[in-house]
């Protein structure tokens, strides 16, 4: 069987699309843990009845009289090449649609130096989500010159005193390198 130039062109082309290799580590929360994840700040667990896809999600509980503090849910990405473009996408809800907006969530991606020096951040979020889980995604972070390691962050600001209960869900992160 002969196989052309162009075949072969093609085949690699699309498997260099995704950017085979990267991937990120339990990204559903399916091991029911926080594997290959890093918490920052305190209030994080592991929901098994309302999620997007599969069997679990992430939690964060913000509970009345928590001081204002940022918390994050941490994955790290080595070897993305300079150009590239990371896209990532998580499914976030409310518990109840009664929050107290003490807080607001958003996902980021830090591209970072080798002494862990901010390069570039990129920011989406929400403020006031429903019970419905609703997607939140970046699309547009471009790996600048310099960059060591790119982070992708579940973030949860608590911005004052909590005067009453939020919690946030976070599900099913999606990443797509291109």
């Amino acid at each position: 069987m002969n196989v052309s130039r162009l075949t072969i062109l093609l085949l690699l082309l699309c498997c260099s699309v995704g950017h085979a290799g990267l991937a990120l580590k339990n990204a559903g929360f399916e091991s029911r843990d926080y594997s290959g994840w890093a918490i920052r700040g305190a209030g994080w667990s592991i929901d098994h009845k309302k999620v997007s896809k599969g069997e679990s999600a992430a939690v964060c509980r913000v509970k009345k009289g928590d001081a204002a503090e940022t918390r994050a849910c941490v994955q790290a990405l080595s070897g993305i090449e300079v150009g590239r473009i990371v896209e990532v996408q998580v499914d976030v809800s409310a518990i109840s649609v009664v929050q107290s907006a003490n807080s607001k969530v958003c996902l980021a991606v830090l591209c970072m130096d080798t002494k862990n020096n901010l390069i570039k951040e990129y920011r989406s979020g929400v403020t006031s989500p429903g019970t419905a889980f609703m997607p939140v995604k970046i699309d547009d972070a471009v790996i600048l010159p310099g960059t060591e390691q790119v982070y992708v962050m579940l973030v949860v600001e608590v911005f004052r005193n909590a005067e009453d209960d939020d919690w946030w869900r976070f599900d099913e992160v999606l990443l797509n390198i291109r």
